[in-house]
């Protein structure tokens, strides 16, 4: 696309700070004028509403007004987006209880949060009012869709944070929460007042995430690759702190989720639909919303991602169902990307309810590559304790998920495995199932399975001397 030049002026005007934002505006300026750009209409989103008593906004009663602001950061320089919203459970495919009538959108710069994560704040003198009001958001599978907003000086910038808030009033009624993170007000007036400062998000299961159906589909045109991403929570991004049980879970913008750290760490756009909860029997439903609600017929995918099973292994599906349940699902991801393009499968990782047969039986099979497909990422050699079926404490949250530590080390891990500017190169199965510090025989390789502790990767492959 053509670059976009940013305007610069000396001190004592602080207008135009170095960030690591405009410096990287910059540097795929420079890419870009090196290859092909494709132009490209991707989603940036979150699973969607899901199923659970303990995942409701407001956690106990009703309300008949909600006010939302959601931190994000865009993968590439948009050409132009639009917002989509919808109170539907994605999970059961089920309506809300009524519909929400929209106040406002407002969007602007994130005020810098320092050290402590993300502040939903708006920084002075960016905040701008895109949608006036009023506007309905379905309680049915049908989007609300604002306008596209194409002006140069609306278009988001790569790596650069920024808050949406939005406000809506209803009949009374909980909103069913998910994954990711937002800064939840009683008030829809103050969810778009710049000058409101955004409540401290609440801890745990209890209104964790967002409340609601929240996607951002945008354009760009761009040189670099984008894969697509179907998963379950894992992939998505439910992660928190150090711990073993729910209380350690924390809201964890999606941009964080291991394929967006991932996409980041390569240079690469991340579509990814990953949903909480998921199944393979669920996925392998064609015709189930999760493979609709988002638009995957024009982003020209370089490649895929496929990390299901979790679930499925945990409640014992039996090995048979869940191999005609992945034909299904590896058929219908070739159909959408392209049958020449590279497809790998993330194995399972140990967590709580995975008896080590059946772990076992379901890695064993997915190291054989399946269906023809390019390679496998081993996850669970790197984040489970040797010999057993629980995390790595280290990269536990809560002994299902990944922590937040955990999501990192998933986006180096597969960023070990699949170099997506060589249309994933290396192909093959990577072999990773060995003892922490057991070296293969001769001058070959040796794995890292645990976190790093001098710079190394787990994951990755390191030369080693027998």
């Amino acid at each position: 696309m053509a670059y976009v030049k940013q305007s610069w002026v000396n001190k004592p005007n602080l207008s135009t700070p170095m960030s690591a934002a405009r410096l990287n505006h910059i540097e795929d300026g420079i890419e870009d004028a090196h290859g092909v750009p494709v132009t490209r209409s991707l989603t940036y989103c979150h699973g969607g509403q899901v199923p659970g008593a303990g995942l409701k906004t407001p956690s106990s009663g009703t309300w008949t007004q909600f006010g939302f602001r959601h931190v994000i950061k865009m993968p590439a320089t948009t050409t132009r987006w639009r917002i989509r919203l919808r109170n539907y459970d994605t999970y059961f495919m089920a309506n809300g209880t009524a519909p929400l009538t929209g106040t406002s959108i407002i969007v602007g710069e994130q005020v810098d949060p320092g050290s402590e994560g993300n502040s939903g704040n708006f920084r002075p003198g960016t905040a701008v009012t895109v949608v006036p009001g009023p506007f309905t958001v379905p309680n049915t599978s049908a989007f609300y869709e604002s306008v596209w907003f194409t002006a140069s000086d609306r278009q988001f910038v790569a790596g650069q944070t920024y808050v949406i808030g939005w406000g809506a009033s209803s009949t009374a009624q909980q909103l069913s929460a998910a994954t990711g993170e937002a800064f939840i007000f009683s008030t829809a007036a103050d969810a778009t007042n710049p000058g409101t400062s955004a409540p401290t998000p609440p801890v745990g299961t209890s209104t964790q995430g967002v409340p609601i159906d929240f996607q951002i589909e945008y354009e760009t045109t761009t040189t670099m690759p984008a894969w697509l991403f179907i998963g379950d929570s894992i992939m998505e991004g439910y992660t928190g702190i150090v711990g073993t049980a729910a209380a350690a879970i924390r809201p964890y913008p999606s941009y964080n989720s291991y394929p967006h750290q991932w996409g980041r760490n390569t240079r690469a756009l991340a579509h990814n639909i990953a949903q909480f909860a998921s199944t393979s029997t669920q996925w392998a439903t064609l015709s189930e919303d999760r493979w609709t609600r988002t638009n995957l017929g024009n982003a020209y995918f370089d490649g895929a991602v496929i990390g299901i099973g979790s679930n499925d292994c945990a409640a014992g599906l039996s090995l048979a169902t869940y191999k005609a349940n992945m034909a299904t699902i590896v058929a219908k991801v070739r159909s959408t990307i392209g049958a020449d393009k590279p497809i790998y499968l993330a194995n399972i990782i140990g967590r709580t309810g995975v008896t080590a047969a059946n772990k076992n039986a379901y890695n064993d099979w997915l190291s054989t590559l399946p269906f023809g497909v390019t390679g496998l990422i081993d996850f669970d050699s790197a984040l489970t304790t040797p010999a057993s079926t629980t995390l790595l404490g280290t990269i536990s949250a809560d002994a299902v998920h990944p922590n937040s530590t955990g999501q990192a080390a998933m986006a180096r891990i597969l960023g070990s495995a699949i170099d997506p500017s060589q249309s994933g190169v290396p192909g093959g199965a990577l072999e990773l199932g060995l003892s922490s510090g057991t070296a293969m025989a001769g001058n070959k390789l040796q794995v890292v399975t645990s976190l790093p502790t001098s710079g190394q990767i787990p994951g990755a492959w390191y030369g080693v001397k027998a």
